[in-house]
């Protein structure tokens, strides 16, 4: 039966629903779509404003603003200058030195917060970008990719890893261990590289639009390039922030550290030594990515005050468990990734985990376990990842092109994820 509660849980996955396709269009302003439904449920009076807006005070807003500020003091204290020219001088072609970024990003992803993990290479990428009077996302948007695949293969490279970590230690006894997500993850960064490969031989760019050229002033280096990494600690500003930026990351991975709190600090050491101009760095932060995190924060809050989260997997959950282990696990996997596009990554996981242990048995729980801490990683359908959000912030690429990339490698990542995990896994 229809009825009012029913209504206000169906109402707002509708909007999201359709904010979702709008922003994947790319026809429209993303950050006025997402303004534009969470105006729309306010309208409606689905929710009271202290909910509607509460997206804006999150910490997840606050994270992702601090690190853009810290992505900026990198880059005005010059503490990778040389790292782009090293890898120009061996890397010739620019898709190799494209790949080369991406396959670093995605290395320290492994032993870092894949958001961290980017923001220290974000700002080598921009300034490649704009010698090669290039659009900065031909460069950035594969280093998202890089950054969100490469913390899949260990417990401290994204936060699903580590909440799935701690559920299975609190109904079996005891957590995953460091490598334990490696197999399926080396699988994805494999995937992600066959993929790219495949696009270079097509002749299709899976980065930024190659196409918008950067002005000719944009071009320009103000200092002359330092020697990486013999030169990484020769002023003050430089040793400021690596003393500062790499332990924060350390702390943020290891989980002591809030990452609000942690990058929130690096931002005001780096503003009050003077590695960074305040106004300066203001003027670098991209609002409009701002206003959309905020917008999309509060539409997913929305959606779990109301019930409606609750509502959609509790339907979805007596359909899977029919499934033969393969579907299942796959299954388990796509909605989980789905989900984590709507609210953030660590919540997806913290909601699909508890869900596992009803549909154990079809297939072993921590391969199911598995399939959530996967899926919940690979938030690359919509950019809505912090990763992503932070990579638009310095360098743009289109949301619907980042939209079409990341569906293709999310559905291929989810076919050989779950055979791995399955191969792994089912007999535990």
């Amino acid at each position: 039966m229809w009825d009012g509660q029913m209504a206000i849980q169906v109402i707002p996955l509708a909007i999201t629903a359709l904010v979702l396709v709008l922003v994947a269009s790319g026809r429209f302003r993303f950050d006025m779509v997402a303004v534009a439904g969470l105006m729309l449920v306010g309208v409606l009076r689905i929710a009271p404003p202290a909910l509607l807006f509460s997206g804006f005070g999150s910490p997840a807003l606050f994270t992702i603003m601090a690190v853009l500020l810290i992505s900026e003091g990198i880059t005005e204290a010059r503490l990778f200058s040389g790292l782009g020219q090293a890898l120009e001088s061996r890397l010739r072609k620019r898709e190799h030195q494209i790949l080369g970024l991406a396959l670093t990003t995605s290395l320290l992803s492994v032993i870092m917060n894949n958001v961290g993990a980017l923001s220290l290479t974000l700002p080598t990428a921009v300034k490649m970008a704009h010698r090669g009077r290039l659009s900065p996302g031909t460069y950035t948007m594969p280093m998202v990719y890089g950054a969100i695949l490469g913390g899949t293969i260990t417990l401290i490279g994204s936060a699903p890893n580590i909440i799935v970590s701690a559920y299975r230690a609190e109904i079996l006894g005891r957590p995953y261990g460091m490598f334990d997500f490696a197999p399926h993850g080396l699988a994805f960064v494999f995937v992600g590289l066959l993929l790219w490969l495949i696009c270079r031989a097509c002749g299709f760019s899976p980065g930024g639009d190659e196409l918008a050229l950067l002005s000719a002033d944009q071009n320009e280096d103000p200092a002359p390039p330092d020697r990486f990494p013999q030169d990484i600690l020769s002023t003050p500003a430089k040793r400021i922030t690596l003393f500062t930026v790499v332990p924060s990351v350390v702390l943020v991975s290891l989980g002591v550290v809030s990452p609000s709190v942690a990058f929130g600090t690096v931002a005001v050491i780096l503003v009050s030594t003077g590695v960074m101009n305040p106004s300066a760095a203001y003027r670098k932060l991209d609002f409009s990515v701002v206003v959309f995190v905020g917008a999309m924060l509060g539409l997913a809050r929305i959606l779990e005050q109301t019930g409606a989260l609750s509502l959609l997997t509790s339907r979805m959950m007596p359909v899977f468990s029919h499934f033969p282990p393969v579907m299942l696990v796959g299954a388990v996997f796509l909605v989980s990734s789905l989900l984590s596009i709507v609210i953030n990554n660590a919540a997806a996981a913290a909601l699909m985990a508890p869900l596992t242990v009803d549909l154990a048995g079809a297939a072993s729980l921590d391969s199911l376990l598995m399939a959530v801490a996967a899926g919940s990683c690979l938030s690359m359908i919509l950019p809505t990842h912090q990763a992503t959000v932070i990579a638009m912030g310095r360098g743009w690429f289109s949301p619907a092109r980042f939209a079409r990339t990341g569906a293709l490698l999310t559905l291929v990542c989810a076919a050989v994820g779950s055979l791995v995990i399955l191969l792994v896994w089912s007999g535990r």
